[in-house]
């Protein structure tokens, strides 16, 4: 069985492993040949759009409309002329449905129809513009700008392995998903596809053996192969492939693709080669190229003697690595955590030795005996994998992960109260630039899916992401993370947000994370969300150990504890608060790196403003009640009354939202972060940044608050959701906006609050009045996300947007805005005077477009749309994104939308 080590290694070599071929060499002929052959294993037959039918080998020419089928054993790769690539496994059944490439313009389209298999599809020159396409009986997979992997039979899944984006469309609804190793399945219904969530590492290395070429198989079956020279009777059922002599050469498009220009490096500069002729393109099945472009590293059985440092043990059998440092901590109550502030349940483990199949301990204030894994993954701790026991004595359950590097290991143990032991070998080098990224555990004491937070059932724990920086600066790291999560609809959805902010600090050899959380969680819809906050550090097991990895930082444990610069401890414990209470808990999340291909996202160099909108509602409480409630928007209905600004040399953020109760006209000025590296700030690059409130003070005017104000900002880079989605919408698959949530709590002298869940912000480059086209119309299509007050429950609805525009001199038309599905109601607009806007020095609209719809058991809702352009280019601009305002009665809501050009 093959296993992936790591994602991040798999994409490594999915880039270095492919078959490349220069862009610029790859040239549509005129007739109907689109592609070619470059890998096969026995059998693969091609059935061209006439009838005819000849086993496939290598060099052989794709026509448009063939069809591809593969027995128990056959396995093919097809290299399209765009340098898009499709490899077809093992039972599989596809046609060759569409290819339309203008090789100048690199623009056209290019799908498949499947009926069953399992296929990876590599997305080529096409897939930048419009995705490539897999369509199947009952679902349809594209792929833009990257690899997936999709295996179809009752069901189809998708799993994403890089590149910008997957969709997975069924039942009339699409998800997408942008972050690799997560899968998207559709039952044999056909219904609606599911959430995307972390494909499994069995499911990941089953699909990629499906799809690799096993040599010592294939040897077996063709009785060991044929000799160069010797070619098989096209047809026959020896398998293998036969010698592909000059003619057959000749005959093909391999000539033309490799003509004309040098293929394009991939990896280090090699010594110049001579150019091969087509005659040196023969191939024979001794010298074929792997049909697998990508390989992984099969999972060792063997058992190491020693990792992470020298053994200094005596007499062990099996895996010895007294290398270890580690920590553990008891939680004795699911409510509160682990309390960290008592020794007893706070143990710093040393003296780890692990033989004879045992994690064993002698720390003075602590021992444990537990069951070990040799081999890397996630085991269940007890019966056959014994004993498990411990200073806090017999343990009922649990489970033990070990990382596949087998240098970093948790345990969750369960009996008289709950156990998060830790352990790993100590990082001793650490990088200098570059980004790292990291998937959150549960907190496991606290029985609550998300660190820090109470309990919303998840798989999906939070992110982290940790900005080394440029070995030339010596500003510190930036260290961010956190979740934005939503679950149902209407009445009965819960939802919320965290965001964390800090940096990573020198600690003697080592180092430290100091960082701050800002969170809110809406547990029931008719009630205030609960509020968390506090400080959070890496937490350190001894000697100043707080990283685990050897010569790479790739596994920390944050805790809940405020530490000065020097990594001492201040004070533990984070404030969970609700309208009528307030508490302390103790919370712990293991963070394990992870590949994300948001970190390879833009980071703009200097500092970079952008302009947009932002729409909410606030709640007013008196004690427990709401009492109150107000839609917030832009002040002044432009652009420039909410500014994020990023500074790529300090690695911060800030932000100024001027916003209006629009029924009443109090000014809501929030500061969000710093201009200098103060710590309320995270830039990890243009779609990855994480802020709290400034060091200024935010105000409301009328108000006087008793407290600062505890805000939070993050981008929508770390947003999951479960059932969120209406059907028929998806999100703007956006260049040049980037858009996310914010929340804020505001204590009044007096006693009452206000407090904003899940507002909406909405960014980009405004487009240069200059370049608005005087003539022509344009369509924009992308989504609205709002927060809604209906009848006394506050919840967010997604929907999706349509706007018609008609450019003129100095001006422009909306002649039609649609809204569909938003929060189950569709709003059309008429067209009239209030659709014309005069273009003014701020790229906005100076007033609304009114639309309507009418909302089960409310009845009629107005909707006020209001925006601006974005992104630069010729003719009409790329993007729109504004605000929309709803109100009906009983219903109000605020939000904001986000669409491309069509």
């Amino acid at each position: 069985m093959v296993r992936l080590h790591r994602l991040s290694a798999y994409i490594g070599l999915v880039l270095t492993g492919a078959v490349v071929l220069a862009p610029a060499a790859l040239c549509a002929t005129q007739d109907s040949r689109i592609g070619v052959t470059s890998a096969v294993l026995p059998q693969a037959q091609g059935e061209a759009p006439d009838g005819t039918t000849k086993v496939l080998r290598i060099g052989v020419d794709v026509v448009a409309d063939q069809r591809v089928t593969t027995n128990s054993g056959g396995k093919v790769q097809l290299v399209f002329v765009d340098g898009s690539a499709l490899t077809i496994g093992p039972n599989s059944d596809v046609v060759l449905d569409e290819f339309v490439y203008d090789p100048q313009t690199k623009e056209g389209n290019l799908s498949f129809a499947a009926t069953k298999g399992v296929f990876r599809l590599v997305g080529g020159s096409l897939s930048k513009k419009n995705p490539v396409k897999i369509k199947f009986p009952t679902a349809t997979m594209g792929i833009r700008g990257g690899i997936a992997m999709v295996q179809a039979g009752s069901s189809v899944t998708g799993i994403f392995i890089y590149g910008e984006e997957m969709t997975m469309t069924s039942g009339g609804q699409t998800q997408t998903v942008g972050r690799p190793g997560f899968q998207i399945n559709v039952p044999a219904s056909g219904g609606p596809p599911s959430d995307p969530v972390p494909a499994t590492t069995d499911q990941l290395g089953n699909t990629l053996e499906q799809l690799e070429a096993n040599p010592q198989a294939q040897q077996q079956e063709t009785g060991g192969g044929q000799q160069a020279g010797g070619p098989a009777p096209e047809g026959s059922e020896g398998g293998g492939n036969p010698n592909v002599n000059d003619e057959d050469v000749a005959e093909t498009q391999l000539s033309e693709l490799s003509s004309g220009t040098e293929p394009a490096p991939t990896g280090p500069a090699a010594p110049p080669a001579t150019r091969q002729t087509p005659q040196e393109l023969t191939v024979t099945p001794s010298q074929q190229a792997p049909l697998e472009l990508m390989t992984a590293t099969p999972e060792s059985t063997e058992t190491p003697v020693q990792a992470g440092g020298t053994s200094s043990a005596q007499g062990c059998t099996g895996l010895c690595l007294d290398g270890f440092v580690g920590r553990s901590k008891r939680g004795t109550s699911t409510a509160t955590g682990t309390n960290d502030a008592t020794a007893g349940d706070n143990l710093a483990l040393s003296e780890i030795t692990i033989g004879d199949g045992k994690f064993k301990t002698t720390a003075t204030t602590g021992n444990y005996e537990l069951f070990f894994p040799v081999t890397s993954g996630t085991f269940s701790v007890g019966g056959t994998n014994g004993p498990a026991n411990s200073t806090y004595g017999s343990i009922t359950s649990g489970t033990v992960r070990l990382t596949s590097d087998r240098e970093f290991v948790v345990y969750e143990l369960e009996g008289a109260s709950r156990i998060l032991a830790f352990a790993g070998v100590p990082t001793s080098t650490f990088p200098t630039s570059g980004i790292s990224a990291f998937d959150f555990g549960r907190d496991f004491p606290r029985a609550s899916d998300i660190p820090f937070m109470d309990n919303i059932a998840t798989s999906d724990h939070g992110d982290g992401f940790i900005y080394w920086g440029q070995s030339s600066t010596s500003v510190l790291p930036a260290f961010g993370g956190g979740t934005i999560l939503v679950k149902g609809m209407g009445s009965s959805q819960t939802s919320l947000w965290s965001t964390i902010y800090g940096r990573v600090r020198p600690d003697g050899s080592g180092r430290h994370i100091q960082a701050t959380l800002r969170s809110q969680g809406l547990y029931a819809a008719a009630s205030p969300a609960r509020l968390f906050f506090g400080g959070l550090a890496s937490s350190d097991v001894s000697g100043g150990t707080d990283f685990f990895g050897g010569t790479s930082p790739d596994y920390f444990v944050l805790e809940s504890a405020t530490v000065n610069d020097a990594d001492v401890i201040q004070s533990r414990g984070i404030s969970k608060m609700t309208q009528t209470a307030t508490s302390t808990i103790h919370g712990n999340g293991a963070a394990f790196v992870s590949s994300n291909s948001l970190t390879s996202a833009t980071r703009t160099a200097g500092q970079h403003t952008t302009s947009g909108f932002a729409s909410g509602v606030v709640l007013r409480f008196d004690s427990d009640s709401v009492n109150a409630s107000a839609v917030l928007r832009n002040r002044n209905n432009i652009p420039t009354d909410v500014r994020i600004t990023t500074d790529a040399d300090q690695s911060v953020v800030s932000a100024n939202f001027r916003l209006d109760d629009i029924a009443n006209g109090d000014d809501y000025n929030l500061l969000f972060g710093e201009a200098t590296q103060g710590g309320r700030s995270a830039f990890i690059n243009d779609r990855v940044f994480f802020a709290g409130e400034s060091a200024s003070s935010s105000t409301i005017t009328g108000r006087v608050l008793a407290s600062a104000a505890k805000l939070g900002l993050t981008t929508s880079a770390v947003l999951q959701h479960d059932g969120f989605l209406p059907t028929g919408v998806s999100f703007c698959s956006c260049q040049h906006l980037n858009w996310g949530i914010f929340g804020a709590n505001f204590d009044l002298v007096g006693g009452s609050s206000e407090q904003i869940h899940l507002a909406t912000w909405v960014q980009g480059d405004l487009t240069n009045i200059a370049s608005f086209p005087s003539s022509g119309t344009a369509q924009y299509k992308g989504h609205v996300i709002a927060s809604i007050v209906n009848q006394g429950n506050q919840y967010l609805a997604a929907g999706g947007i349509s706007l018609d525009v008609a450019f003129s001199s100095g001006s422009y038309q909306l002649t039609g805005v649609q809204m569909n599905n938003l929060d189950g109601t569709n709003f059309t607009s008429t067209v009239g005077a209030a659709g014309n806007f005069t273009l003014n020095r701020y790229n906005s609209t100076t007033a609304g477009l009114t639309i309507q719809g009418n909302k089960t058991g409310t009845g009629t809702v107005t909707a006020l749309v209001a925006g601006a352009f974005f992104g630069s280019g010729t003719g009409a601009p790329p993007e729109t994104g504004g605000t929309v305002t709803l109100s009906g009665t009983n219903y109000k809501g605020g939000g904001t939308y986000a669409a491309a050009k069509q």
